[in-house]
């Protein structure tokens, strides 16, 4: 069935003031945010995206973060002192498929990537408790049973301020827990809600 017909995405916005209010309700505190702008595209890290990348194994994928570890380090200013967990969000930001994924603490920049793409289709902001996910280490971020928290000691330059990550160990599931909550935004408000975040400094 398409996920607008899912009671999974009940939640709708239906004004920047409504977003703000359903973000600082008592579910919401303490979470992290994902705004994506196509409401079908599921909760996938890149490496499970790509057929292409379908049969990669857990070690040729440590050994192609490794490798871009080893030629990104003339490149990095104190690239000798990032943790494998600061390389992994720094492949991500790059490019590199990996099993992460990007989200920020910072729910209107969350909003604005779900509003964006075309109106014709609708976008969803996820909300995940910080609660539910454990702690990533970031001596082996890729060594988890459970999907983690990933916050990295060093932002990778070009990452929004209040960026983080979660660390999937299948990352060719889709990753919907319980504790997941979806915000949809409409493609009809986009527009609107784009507008609205424009005036409060929130663009491009």
């Amino acid at each position: 069935s398409s996920p607008m017909n899912n009671p999974f995405f009940k939640d709708k916005i239906t004004s920047l003031g409504d977003y703000v209010a359903k973000v600082c309700a008592p579910r919401c505190a303490d979470s992290i945010f994902r705004g994506v702008e196509d409401a079908a595209h599921p909760l996938i890290p890149p490496l499970g995206r790509a057929w292409r990348w379908s049969l990669l194994k857990e070690g040729e994928e440590r050994a192609m973060l490794d490798n871009f570890r080893k030629r990104g380090l003339p490149y990095v200013p104190e690239g000798a002192r990032l943790s494998p967990g600061d390389w992994a969000a720094l492949a991500y930001e790059h490019r590199l498929p990996g099993r992460l994924l990007a989200w920020t603490r910072l729910p209107l920049v969350a909003l604005w990537h779900a509003c964006q793409g075309p109106i014709k289709v609708a976008g969803v902001v996820y909300v995940q408790p910080v609660g539910r996910l454990a702690e990533a280490k970031p001596a082996d971020p890729l060594g988890g049973k459970r999907a983690s928290l990933l916050v990295p000691a060093n932002l990778p330059a070009g990452a929004p301020p209040g960026t983080v990550y979660t660390c999937h160990p299948n990352p060719r599931k889709e990753w919907a827990p319980r504790s997941l909550i979806a915000l949809r935004v409409s493609g009809v408000m986009k527009r609107h809600l784009r507008r609205d975040l424009e005036r409060l400094g929130v663009d491009d």
